[in-house]
């Protein structure tokens, strides 16, 4: 798989966390096991992983030029999403969670790697772009998640759009304060999966 070296704010790059991967995250790197940006990228890689490792190779030329463009697409957007990006006030559920002048918050990367985490439930989609459309600093302002996603071929894609955006409804629900206003879902593209033992086809 080529690589892209994107730079998280950490200073790590995609190429660092990829190779962390391949070795079986051996010998153990401390600062990437605690560092939350390494640790969404590394997720969202795996996921990536699973998904190009289904796919049909295609001998063709423009196939593979394509290939090349869809997959940088993802590594550019894993290494954007996964810095920290916005601050994401909280109000705590009870008074005594937070001492005088405290302010608690999550991060704009957190949220989205909450996201991508829903969507790893579906075996047959990849989430590519992921984006909080609104003001997030705003307690109660109005969001809109934006996410682009690829598919397996054969996948229904009604019912994968819905089943994505129950999920994800779910999560945000469950792990974050924001008001959702909608989840807009566009299916950019469609991967043929290997179909075993269908060599000669």
């Amino acid at each position: 798989m080529s690589k892209n070296p994107e730079t998280l704010s950490c200073g790590r790059t995609l190429d660092q966390l990829s190779d962390y991967l391949d070795a079986g995250r051996q010998p153990a790197d401390p600062y990437i096991d605690t560092c939350a940006e390494c640790q969404a990228a590394l997720h969202a890689l795996e996921q990536l992983n699973a998904l190009t490792s289904e796919l049909v190779d295609q001998d063709s030329r423009e196939q593979s030029e394509a290939d090349a463009d869809w997959l940088g697409s993802i590594f550019s957007n894993i290494a954007f999403e996964a810095r920290s990006g916005r601050s994401i006030p909280i109000d705590p559920v009870l008074p005594e969670a937070a001492g005088p002048g405290d302010e608690l918050s999550q991060t704009e990367g957190a949220v989205i790697s909450l996201i991508r985490a829903a969507g790893d439930e579906l075996d047959n989609a990849m989430i590519g772009r992921c984006r909080l459309e609104g003001d997030v600093t705003e307690p109660g302002a109005e969001i809109r998640v934006d996410i682009r996603v690829t598919a397996l071929w054969g996948a229904p894609l009604q019912r994968l759009a819905k089943e994505l955006r129950r999920k994800i409804y779910a999560a945000l629900a469950l792990h974050t304060q924001l008001t959702i206003s909608g989840i807009d879902i566009a299916i950019i593209d469609i991967q043929r999966a290997e179909e075993l033992g269908d060599d000669n086809q």
